[in-house]
């Protein structure tokens, strides 16, 4: 049976239309004897398959065209697989998340030719992207715009794309094209420098346990690297005689970012020096930890750098021409030591010795009204203190002294050089016991005091010997005399008869009151009686009295004061301050002042002046 071609529906033997759908069928002649024998003896050679008519020769040729056709295919897909910027990318990715440094390093190359890329070095950036996701997240989007931009542009600009180079971490660089055919690309990244600084030369980096360089300045600054992006330990290391820090610090270094400068303080500090002397041109150590340092107090300022923990004790030893000064040890805890050297005992001593030789050498010339067997005196000092004892008001009136402590105040001294001689100042009090004609009382004196060290007889000199007038604010350190001596006044008479002294004194009084109203009324009889005849007084006076009451002047006694009286045979000599008004026509009155020495004679027991002087 058969179907109609275009319906499918059975048909009827000899059909000529279909009877479903209608179609026209072909009717086939049947065949004649000769087509009839024709197809049964078909020839082999227009009867066989395509293939089966092609020689071997020509069944190798094509087959081997198939094959290179099929292995050019298959090599170009492969290529462009392996070039694919996604793939790129993804690799990137995968290396990442895997921690594949090997892989990574296939991937990357480095735009500094003093990186290298090894498992070590690429290790802090796997790190860093493994524990920021984020960051890894960020980086391969960028990589993919950059893709994009290569396929719209061609190329990779900041001008044609969002994301700049200068703010990408990785770069996507397009290669010259493989066989002149496929894009290829590769991952660029852009290391990282450090800079690296600390206060004090000398001190060492490393990073990531590897030495990278040493500051030849202090605060210098050391660039090293290059580093791939990551966390990266730093250490500085600052070993010195006195000294042994290590400052750790850990960095995330990222291109372009301000993290990238470390600064280390070591924890240690320049010590500055001074002392309560001032510069001084002497020889000097520094004992660290009792170690001597050579120290020039006159040019170096600060030691170190050390620890301010106190681990570290200084101490000073100045050599002075008399001998050696060792102060007292500090510890360093602050960047700063302050030695009190004027307080150490060596020097303590001194100013104690050279003060209680200075005040018993004023004692002796005040008793004897000399300096003559004085020691360490010179010239000038020994003048000064002479004319200090003269001008003494009170040098004559006390009998003997007894001196009982003397005070230094340790603000007041000071211990200096000057065109190379060493000098010690100070202030003393001097207390000591003084007996009068009819009282006793305990007195108190102070005194300026200087010296200087003479190195060719190496011994000290007092310099300077004067009264003073300081105000002291700190408390005074009391020393007791190391001998016990009375001072006897070798100028006070103790013969001398208080009645003497009271007629005297008395004689003296009337006869200033009785000039003084002489002169204002020209009569000269009033103070003739206190007057010797014809003496040099008298006759002085005489004239005195007239030429002021000519002149109109006239006078007022303000005050007076006998300060010495000394007597031999009947002639008595005394000292007298004097203080009178004197009044001149239409002037203010004018204070005058005077110190005079009279000289007087008993004549038959009644005192009379004789001649006066002035003082």
């Amino acid at each position: 049976m058969s179907f109609c071609t275009q319906c499918g529906s059975p048909l009827k033997d000899g059909a000529q239309f279909c009877t479903s759908c209608g179609h026209e069928l072909e009717t086939k002649p049947k065949p004649t004897e000769a087509s009839t024998r024709t197809n049964r003896k078909p020839d082999k050679e227009k009867t066989g398959s395509f293939w089966s008519r092609w020689t071997k020769k020509q069944k190798i040729i094509v087959s081997s065209i198939t094959g290179l056709v099929v292995m050019l295919v298959t090599a170009f897909l492969l290529i462009s697989y392996f070039l694919d910027q996604s793939r790129t990318i993804s690799a990137f990715e995968k290396a990442v998340k895997e921690k594949d440094a090997n892989e990574l390093i296939s991937l990357l190359e480095t735009t500094d030719e003093n990186l290298e890329l090894t498992e070590e070095t690429v290790k802090p950036f796997i790190t860093w992207l493994s524990d920021n996701p984020d960051e890894l997240r960020e980086i391969v989007a960028d990589l993919e715009e950059q893709g994009e931009v290569y396929d719209k542009k061609g190329e990779l600009s900041a001008s044609n794309s969002d994301s700049s180079e200068a703010t990408s971490i990785v770069l996507l660089r397009k290669e010259d094209k493989f066989l002149g055919i496929f894009n290829r690309y590769h991952l660029e990244i852009s290391p990282v420098y450090l800079e690296l600084s600390a206060p004090y030369a000398g001190t060492v980096f490393y990073v990531n346990e590897e030495e990278v360089g040493t500051l030849e300045a202090a605060e210098e600054v050391l660039t090293v690297g290059p580093y791939l992006p990551g966390p990266h330990s730093v250490k500085a290391v600052l070993v010195e005689d006195y000294i042994d820090i290590e400052s750790n610090k850990d960095v995330d270094l990222i291109p372009g970012d301000s993290s990238n400068y470390l600064y280390f303080d070591m924890e240690a500090a320049e010590v500055y020096i001074s002392t309560d002397l001032g510069p001084l041109n002497t020889s000097a150590e520094l004992l660290v930890n009792n170690e001597p340092i050579e120290w020039n107090l006159s040019e170096d300022e600060a030691f170190g750098p050390v620890v301010l923990d106190g681990s570290i004790n200084v101490a000073l030893k100045l050599y002075f021409p008399w001998g050696e000064v060792t102060t007292a040890e500090q510890p360093i805890d602050y960047n700063s030591i302050f030695f009190n050297v004027k307080e150490e005992e060596e020097i303590k001593s001194i100013v104690v010795d050279l003060s209680e030789q200075a005040l018993s050498n004023y004692l002796h010339a005040r008793a004897n009204y000399s300096t003559e067997g004085l020691e360490n005196l010179t010239s000038e000092s020994s003048e000064r203190l002479l004319s200090l004892v003269e001008n003494d008001e009170n040098s004559s009136e006390w009998k003997t002294a007894t001196p009982l402590y003397f005070d230094i105040y340790p603000m007041s001294y000071n211990l200096y050089e000057e065109n190379g001689t060493f000098y010690i100042s100070s202030v003393a009090r001097l207390t000591e016991e003084v007996e009068y004609i009819d009282y006793v009382e305990e007195e108190s004196t102070l005194f300026n005091l200087d010296f200087g060290y003479n190195e060719q007889e190496e011994k000290w000199e007092i310099h300077s010997i004067d009264y003073s007038n300081t105000y002291l604010f700190d408390t005074p350190e009391q020393h007791p005399f190391t001998y016990e001596e009375v001072y006897e006044n070798t100028k006070y008479q103790e013969e001398l008869n208080p009645e003497l002294i009271s007629n005297v004194e008395n004689r003296y009084y009337e006869y200033l009151f009785a000039l003084t109203q002489a002169i204002n009324t020209n009569d000269f009889n009033l103070v003739k009686d206190y007057l010797k005849e014809g003496s040099p007084l008298y006759n002085a006076q005489v004239d005195l009295v007239k030429n002021l009451n000519e002149q109109g002047v006239m006078e007022e006694v303000y005050d007076f004061q006998i300060t010495h009286i000394e007597q031999e045979g009947d002639i008595v000599t005394f000292e007298a301050y004097e203080a009178v008004y004197v009044l001149h026509p239409d002037d203010e009155p004018v204070l005058t002042e005077n110190e005079w020495i009279y000289t007087g004679e008993f004549i038959e027991d009644r005192f009379q002046l004789v001649s006066i002087e002035e003082k």
